[in-house]
């Protein structure tokens, strides 16, 4: 039992500590790495995300001057206002569902829709097929 004992004090020492300010480092790049998540989801800047929670939070077009301050502070120090990780958190949360659509989060991506993307392939290669026509022509007459 002894040997256990002096084992574990041991790993004790070798482990890594994990000190309240290791939690909320780790939580601060959590943080930012969901801010970028969520400008990619709704097709716009982290400034943009940033911009689009406070209006929210506020229930008025957010100030770019209101703004600029946290959103140095998160540039910097990779700190996220609470008010803009409760609206990243339900950007991600929402982007879970099949229905996701950006638009309704002040974003700028439609949702995928595959019929849309069909009919756009059918006129890419109409207009490549009609290109390729035009310049046999040119050529050959």
């Amino acid at each position: 039992m002894p040997a256990r004992a002096g084992r574990d004090l041991i790993g004790q020492f070798l482990s890594p500590a994990t000190s309240p300010a290791t939690e909320r480092a780790a939580a601060t790049a959590t943080e930012a790495a969901d801010v970028s998540r969520a400008a990619d989801l709704l097709g716009v800047s982290e400034f943009n995300v940033f911009m689009l929670a406070r209006t929210q939070q506020r229930g008025v077009m957010a100030q770019s001057d209101d703004v600029a301050p946290v959103f140095s502070r998160y540039l910097k120090r990779g700190e996220v206002a609470a008010w803009a990780t409760a609206y990243v958190t339900r950007v991600i949360a929402a982007s879970r569902q099949p229905d996701f659509d950006a638009r309704r989060f002040g974003g700028l991506r439609a949702p995928f829709n595959p019929a849309e993307e069909r009919q756009f392939e059918f006129w890419n290669l109409a207009i490549l097929i009609g290109a390729v026509a035009a310049c046999w022509l040119v050529t050959h007459i």
